[in-house]
């Protein structure tokens, strides 16, 4: 207790407990000398005249987009292509890593995003495998996304075999 009657006193706390007003020093745990009162009440309403005035939809109106698109919106908005950009940023993340190990030495960042790129990789993977061939979109979305990146086919090849390589690798690590 002499320890708090110390500490009470370095504070600046006067002998009822509470802090002394000429000490600007106070602890976390003090209570606010001025503590705001708030008090909630319900928004206010509009009168029926209001009400009257607005211009309501009528529920039968229905705006859609034009055909054109909508089918173009939906063809880039497919899992196919979500995988092919995680392959491609994959492959990405893979060429700066050997542009950093030819440099030297590899950088714990990109070591890390690579990681955490492959092993999205491999949720997809879990989450797709039963039902789609993975490695086929793999191989097609991801080698359409990096020409889209204007890589040639020839390097788009070779590093989407790459990055399925090293996923191959994490899914017999994860199977043993």
């Amino acid at each position: 207790m002499q320890w708090l009657a110390a500490r009470r006193a370095r504070v600046g706390h006067n002998a009822s407990g509470g802090i002394s007003p000429a000490s600007p020093v106070r602890s976390r745990f003090d209570p606010l000398p001025h503590r705001l009162s708030l008090r909630l009440r319900s928004p206010a309403r509009p009168s029926p005249s209001e009400c009257a005035k607005m211009h309501l939809t009528p529920a039968g109106t229905i705006y859609a987009p034009a055909r054109s698109t909508a089918k173009a919106l939906a063809s880039a908005n497919t899992i196919e292509h979500y995988v092919g950009r995680q392959v491609a940023v994959a492959a990405a993340i893979l060429l700066e890593a050997l542009a950093e190990r030819s440099d030297g030495a590899l950088t714990p960042a990109t070591r890390t995003r690579g990681g955490d790129q492959l092993a999205a990789l491999y949720g997809l993977r879990c989450f797709m495998i039963g039902t789609w061939d993975f490695d086929g979109i793999c191989r097609e979305h991801g080698k359409l996304a990096l020409r889209a990146a204007d890589v040639s086919p020839s390097t788009a090849d070779r590093l989407v075999d790459e990055v399925l390589i090293l996923l191959h690798k994490i899914v017999r690590a994860a199977a043993n």
